[in-house]
């Protein structure tokens, strides 16, 4: 009996202490989801097309049409599946590359033209990037190739040149990779190492296989 104050004195410390972590990561989480926010409406001022009724007045960008959250980190983005929407023009630097805790991206099937962003690969988080039937062109940006959580990619039916570079092997939980259908040459790297790697197409391109 004389020792139930000292466990209610502890379970008050406790709850005093997950009152004071609650108070603290608040502000920034609050930061982060406004940041999300921007970027998602800067995305849509350069590419988005009229029919995309997001309520730039809201606080939040979770309720939005195409836009997933996870509450249990912060909330924060986490999803953005956009396809076949008619989004049009170029993806500019700083709109989806600032979403970063993004897991799963879908652009597919719209009319996105010029590279893909340069900062692509601020997004860490990344497990499943679909980007296929668009109209980027220029090479495979080096950010894709920082998404080591990435477990599918598919880059097909556009219009994307250059080689298929050996830092593919970075992406080392890929399971599956579509390239096909693009402007791609040169030769295979024959030191491919992506040991998951369930699927793979390369087929109607300009690219060479070595053999021995």
């Amino acid at each position: 009996m004389r020792r139930a104050p000292a466990a209610v004195g502890v379970s008050h410390h406790v709850l005093l202490l997950v009152a004071l972590c609650c108070a603290v990561l608040a502000p920034r989480a609050a930061a982060d989801l406004a940041a999300d926010r921007d970027a998602l409406l800067a995305f849509r001022a350069a590419v988005g097309p009229p029919r995309l009724p997001w309520d730039a007045s809201a606080a939040s960008p979770c309720g939005w049409i195409g836009v997933g959250c996870d509450p249990m980190i912060g909330p924060r983005v986490t999803m953005l599946r956009l396809p076949g929407v008619g989004l049009a023009g170029t993806v500019p630097v700083g709109t989806i590359g600032n979403l970063t805790a993004l897991r799963s991206l879908s652009l597919r099937h719209n009319a996105l033209s010029g590279g893909i962003p340069a900062d692509i690969g601020s997004c860490a988080e990344l497990r499943t990037l679909f980007l296929q039937g668009n109209r980027f062109d220029g090479e495979i940006p080096e950010g894709i190739f920082r998404l080591r959580l990435l477990q599918r990619l598919d880059l097909s039916d556009n219009q994307i040149s250059g080689g298929v570079s050996p830092e593919f092997s970075n992406l080392q939980r890929l399971d599956a990779l579509y390239l096909q259908n693009n402007r791609l040459n040169g030769t295979l790297p024959v030191n491919l190492d992506l040991p998951d790697l369930r699927v793979l197409n390369l087929s109607n391109n300009g690219l060479v296989a070595i053999t021995y």
